[in-house]
């Protein structure tokens, strides 16, 4: 086990935006410490943590507790294996590879080396989400329908290439809120629905999703409906969830909860520290596995409890492509 005396230390690969966030996130939990940055371009990197250019380097030089892999999605697999081989926990930005497939060797290798292995989906630990999530396993919100939607940016460079990121908008933001609902009602009894992807390419980069769950929730039914698309031209926003409870409505922007009826009193939002650009989960995300690293337990979101999710994806784009 770590020992508690010290800071956990931390290296991150990738410096693009999620990487940067996780950065400032790290910056603000006092039991942890950003060791060092991997990253290609170091003009961008924040001095003065140390810079790689080679993740070899890098595990060589810092001998990291902890690794963040925040690279684009067909990096994963190869990195995260480099990392578990060093000895370092894990910790694997979503979806963890391309495909199941991906995921699945990174949990062998996990088990092997006997090294923690998790994955980021920061909507978990968004403290709206916890409290949703509080309300509705204490049944004190009892959903009947859900609909998420919104307008997103252009699927552009790696994210537009099916060989690099296995997919468009289903794997790379849909599954933040396929999960959620996952983390809310626990697996769907069934999910259905299209995908499209405006170049008609098969298989292709879906830039447009519509789907349909069906959860079981204290013997009812709750439906909840997935609708996505990517714009080329301005009017992308935040994602919209609204949710129709028996006694109410609650409409959330974003990771805050914008307005409720009905459905009691509800958590105020707290102001968002600088550069965590996707709201409050990920420093929640990261302070969690800080915690549990040190304590000697796994991640709260282990990369094996997630893979049934990807195989549901896997399974949805088999079935789209088709």
């Amino acid at each position: 086990m770590i020992s508690p005396k010290r800071p956990l230390r931390w290296l991150i690969v990738g410096h693009g935006r999620v990487g940067r966030c996780h950065a400032a996130a790290l910056n603000l939990i006092e039991n942890a410490e950003l060791c060092g940055l991997v990253t290609r371009d170091q003009a961008e990197a924040e001095a003065p943590t140390p810079m790689f250019t080679s993740l070899a380097d890098a595990l060589a030089t810092t001998k990291p507790d902890a690794v963040i892999i925040a690279t684009p999605h067909h990096t994963h697999r190869e990195l995260a294996l480099e990392a578990l081989q060093a000895g370092a926990a894990v910790l694997c930005e979503k979806p963890a590879g391309c495909s199941a497939n991906d995921a699945q060797a990174l949990i062998t290798a996990a088990q092997r080396f006997a090294r923690p292995l998790g994955v980021v989906l920061n909507q978990r630990a968004n403290p709206h989400c916890l409290w949703l999530q509080n309300q509705i396993a204490t049944g004190q919100l009892h959903c009947l329908n859900i609909n998420i939607h919104g307008a997103l940016g252009r699927l552009q460079g790696w994210n537009a290439e099916p060989e690099l990121s296995g997919g468009g908008l289903l794997r790379t933001v849909g599954i933040h809120y396929l999960d959620l609902l996952r983390f809310f009602f626990g697996e769907p009894v069934s999910i259905s629905g299209h995908l499209t992807d405006s170049t008609t390419r098969r298989p292709g980069v879906d830039d447009a999703l519509a789907l349909t769950l069906h959860h079981r929730d204290q013997q009812r039914t709750v439906l909840a409906t997935l609708t996505l698309s990517a714009v080329a031209e301005r009017g992308a926003g935040a994602v919209i969830i609204e949710i129709e409870a028996l006694q109410g409505r609650l409409r959330m922007r974003g990771h805050e909860i914008e307005s409720a009826t009905g459905v009691g009193s509800v958590p105020s939002a707290e102001p968002v520290p600088a550069g965590l650009f996707f709201g409050p989960g990920h420093l929640g995300i990261l302070r969690e596995a800080t915690e549990s690293l040190l304590a000697g337990d796994d991640f709260p979101l282990s990369l094996s409890a997630h893979l049934p999710l990807l195989q549901r994806i896997d399974q949805l784009y088999r079935e789209c492509w088709r």
